[in-house]
């Protein structure tokens, strides 16, 4: 079982900017039982069923200066 909440879309595939480099932005918020193999296995399970490269973030995990401006970006999936 995977702990994380509220999976919220982010960067270039939010603005239609996405190129077939591109990965998929993923920001969830963790609960206090949200461990790194959470966050792997979110990473991991999205990667295949999507079949693009994915990169799971929590706004604790993102830089201060960048922190704001992703957080009024993010869109609920």
């Amino acid at each position: 079982m995977c702990h994380g909440r509220i999976a919220r879309v982010f960067g270039s595939v939010l603005h239609g900017l996405d190129t077939d480099n591109s990965d998929l932005d993923i920001l969830i918020d963790s609960t206090p039982e949200t461990t790194l193999f959470d966050i792997g296995a979110i990473r991991h399970k999205l990667g295949q069923l999507l079949g693009v490269p994915v990169d799971v973030l929590s706004p604790n995990a993102l830089p201060d200066g960048f922190r704001a401006t992703v957080l009024a970006e993010a869109r609920s999936v």
